[in-house]
């Protein structure tokens, strides 16, 4: 995330899609925070901030979230209900399959950092034309 959203504090408008059986939309605010704690070693970590809307009520365990960059203040959430077939075609595009496993194993973890080093190299703008099109056909 930090190669996608940097180091800094920066405040985004948001917009929030869920698909299942009911399609919600809804935006705000989110904010992106980096920070260091001391005992941490130099080393940092991510964290977002977001206001509670229908959309984070209505995710559950399971469910995929997809987090795209817009633009240098602007994201777009789209969190799809884990039964909901569109759930496939987003690991297609990504080129990955659905994990079947609900605790991630060691190896499972390089996997998914070397799958995570490869989207990095993915524009962000790609990847919103493309949940743009997936949230169309859904709607």
């Amino acid at each position: 995330m930090e190669n996608l959203l940097g180091y800094e504090m920066t405040e985004y408008e948001a917009d929030y899609f869920y698909i299942s059986d009911k399609k919600l939309e809804d935006s705000g605010i989110a904010k992106w925070y980096y920070y260091y704690q001391d005992s941490w070693n130099g080393r940092g970590r991510g964290k977002f901030k977001y206001d509670k809307n229908e959309i984070t009520i209505a995710a559950r365990t399971g469910d995929l979230l997809v987090i795209g960059k817009n633009s240098d203040k602007k994201l777009t959430y789209v969190v799809i209900h884990k039964d909901h077939k569109a759930v496939g075609q987003v690991y297609e595009i990504i080129g990955m399959k659905p994990s079947v496993s609900k605790a991630i194993t060691p190896s499972e973890k390089e996997v998914l950092e070397e799958v995570e080093e490869e989207i990095k190299e993915v524009k962000a703008k790609d990847f919103s034309n493309r949940f743009e099109y997936l949230w169309n056909m859904y709607k």
